[in-house]
């Protein structure tokens, strides 16, 4: 068994992708406007109520599409972080994005097509005929975006490393958020904890990322600061794989 861990950093659909404006014309322009209420008669009332219902869309747009990073139909990659276990308790760590000085170019689908290729080589070749135990905070988060993007560029080497698709989630990952013990003292959601949260909870110690977190990326790609977006996930790494060491010995699998 080899284990790899591993954590996606990505970016929203680009402003003008042709499939993003043909959805977001249903959503979000006049076309989607519902009507007025049915008690609704005089036309100067109908007008006004459309004006406004049209005025409520100012900025939705853009704020949906913000939100399409975590949606792997529309959003892009920005950059991968794997670990490998070469040896009890050692990892060997590899981010992997395009150049940090050129951040108009991360995003695009060649750059994505050439991310994939890499993961898919760098697991390739340390599974070695292996199967494979993927690991990672809030795990089926990356492995679903990676499968789908890595349909969308056909690379049939990589979908057969994440494992079959009708595989039950548990036997090819483990996902470490679910079984962190305090999982259930941050917020409503039992699962919504941060790797950062859990991670200081349960060594004592302060963390020195100060990207941002993953919620950031997009502004610090915009602000061309995408040196710290590979710092981030180079952070999260290293936190994923200390915590792996330390929740592992005391799971079933």
């Amino acid at each position: 068994m080899t284990v790899i861990i591993v954590d996606i950093e990505t970016l929203p659909v680009p402003e003008f992708d042709p499939v993003w404006l043909a959805v977001a014309k249903k959503k979000f322009s006049a076309d989607a406007y519902p009507g007025p209420p049915s008690n609704y008669k005089s036309p100067d009332k109908i007008e006004a109520h459309k004006a406004k219902w049209i005025k409520g869309l100012e900025g939705k747009q853009e704020d949906a599409r913000r939100q399409t990073s975590l949606d792997g139909k529309f959003g892009r990659l920005a950059c991968i972080g794997l670990s490998f276990e070469v040896k009890p308790g050692v990892f060997e760590r590899h981010i992997m994005n395009y150049s940090v000085d050129d951040p108009e170019g991360w995003g695009h689908t060649q750059i994505e097509h050439d991310l994939l290729g890499q993961l898919s080589a760098w697991a390739h070749y340390r599974a070695d005929g292996t199967p494979i135990k993927w690991v990672g905070w809030n795990v089926g988060f990356d492995l679903g975006f990676l499968r789908l993007r890595a349909l969308r560029y056909q690379n049939e080497q990589l979908l057969r490393l994440l494992g079959p698709l009708d595989a039950p989630p548990w036997e090819a990952a483990m996902d470490l958020q679910r079984v962190y013990p305090g999982r259930s003292t941050f917020g409503g959601d039992r699962y919504r904890s941060s790797l950062g949260d859990a991670w200081m909870a349960i060594t004592g110690l302060t963390d020195d990322d100060d990207s941002g977190g993953g919620a950031n990326v997009y502004d610090l790609w915009m602000a061309g600061e995408t040196a710290k977006i590979v710092s981030h996930c180079d952070h999260d790494m290293a936190k994923t794989e200390d915590l792996y060491l330390r929740l592992s010995p005391f799971c079933k699998e």
